[in-house]
């Protein structure tokens, strides 16, 4: 009876707050006075339990009917003819595609976490009997680089499940999460490696000092190079799922002093039944060095060789901050250090960093504009490329710099999650 009335009094004073991590693999949520949402009590590792897989799977005969969603959903990947079942993961490179069907698989997902959160027929869907009912709040976090129409995109979907959306940007969300003190003048320099990008963030006093930039490499393609040097070298066919395997428990990208291997099923390329195949780490970093030295170490050269003096001397001080569950590699950052020539390190909780930093603004509303006034517009991420690589900037922008406001962002209860 008293749960009951603490629900209506949260719907009458519109307490009821979620927010979600929507990656290009997995998607986590943190609800208001719940925290971190357990999406698999069965699962035996954080990841198993607060995850859950981008996806939503579909009958494509008329009517639609949705099957199933996250994990579940992933699972039928290879598993049901495509004439009869349609398996979605909605977001390419970090960002949702615009297409019906994906616009709707989103909608699944949200749909999905307020349901694992609520109930099926929780008070979200239905309007208070005592009064005015307001909507359910959903926070998510966007990158810098996503362009209006995703963002308009990803409003419409939320408001469609009748909640209110809020916007923040994910670097400065990532890492309030992770612990990066971005209320501070001198700044922060975040490497966050997703499912499907990497987003590279300078900031300082909760604001974007440099041109944010998103590049198109992360977990997935790592994933890629391994089913390719596998296919090209081996003249055998491995699936996502041995390639997750492999880069998790035996890819190293740092010094080899003793070279051990995994043994795995693959199909030959030319027929025949599934056989054992051995893999080497060696061969692993041949496969996938050179991808991260083209599409992450390159990029990150030039990058920081575009920063003013005053920007670098603050990131040689504080070091380049690691993020992101795609990070989540053997010595990434000793690799990182070594190539790129400052010191890398990794955050606290690395695979949780957004979803932490999206629930503390859930609590903490002057945090939460802060990170809502952190989004660049248009004119903002030209006059930051003008400022940052010594091009003339254009008048007509403006750039406004915000006073640094230190803020309490502590919230007890986090899980610790370890990265190695």
């Amino acid at each position: 009876m008293l749960s009951k009335l603490g629900d209506m009094a949260d719907d009458m004073l519109n307490n009821r707050m979620l927010a979600f991590d929507i990656g290009t693999e997995k998607v986590r949520a943190w609800e208001r006075k719940k925290g971190l949402i357990v999406f698999s009590p069965e699962g035996e590792t954080d990841e198993e339990r607060y995850t859950t897989a981008n996806a939503t799977a579909r009958g494509v005969a008329d009517g639609r009917d949705l099957l199933a969603v996250g994990d579940d959903a992933l699972k039928l990947q290879g598993r049901s003819l495509k004439t009869r079942v349609q398996v979605r993961q909605p977001y390419n490179d970090g960002a949702i595609r615009v297409t019906d069907e994906d616009h709707e698989a989103v909608r699944d997902m949200l749909e999905y976490g307020l349901e694992v959160v609520y109930g099926k027929f929780g008070s979200w869907r239905r309007t208070s009997s005592i009064g005015p009912s307001f909507p359910t709040t959903i926070l998510t976090a966007i990158t810098h680089c996503s362009t209006t129409d995703e963002q308009k995109s990803l409003e419409n979907t939320i408001r469609e499940l009748n909640c209110l959306p809020r916007i923040v940007g994910q670097p400065v969300a990532t890492a309030i999460g992770a612990g990066i003190p971005v209320h501070e003048i001198p700044a922060s320099f975040l490497v966050d490696i997703g499912g499907g990008t990497t987003g590279v963030a300078v900031i300082s006093m909760y604001n974007i000092a440099a041109e944010p930039v998103d590049y198109k490499i992360g977990s997935r393609k790592i994933s890629w190079a391994i089913i390719d040097g596998i296919r090209d070298d081996l003249g055998m066919l491995v699936g996502p799922p041995t390639a997750e395997f492999l880069k998790r428990n035996l890819l190293t990208l740092g010094k080899i002093s003793y070279d051990e291997s995994r043994v795995v099923r693959g199909k030959p390329i030319q027929g025949g039944k599934a056989e054992p195949i051995k893999i080497s780490q060696r061969q692993l970093q041949k496969w996938v060095r050179p991808l991260l030295m083209k599409e992450l170490v390159e990029p990150l050269r030039i990058y920081l060789e575009d920063l003013t003096p005053e920007l670098h001397a603050d990131i040689q001080e504080r070091h380049i901050q690691l993020a992101g569950g795609g990070s989540l590699v053997k010595e990434f950052d000793e690799f990182l250090t070594e190539e790129v020539g400052i010191k890398v390190e990794w955050v606290e909780n690395p695979m949780f960093s957004l979803i932490i930093g999206l629930g503390k603004m859930l609590n903490d509303p002057k945090l939460l504009k802060l990170a809502e006034q952190s989004l660049l517009s248009e004119n903002e991420k030209r006059m930051l490329k003008a400022c940052n690589r010594a091009e003339e900037p254009d008048s007509s922008a403006q750039l406004v710099v915000r006073a640094p406001q230190k803020l309490d962002t502590t919230i007890p209860g986090i899980p610790e999650v370890n990265h190695a």
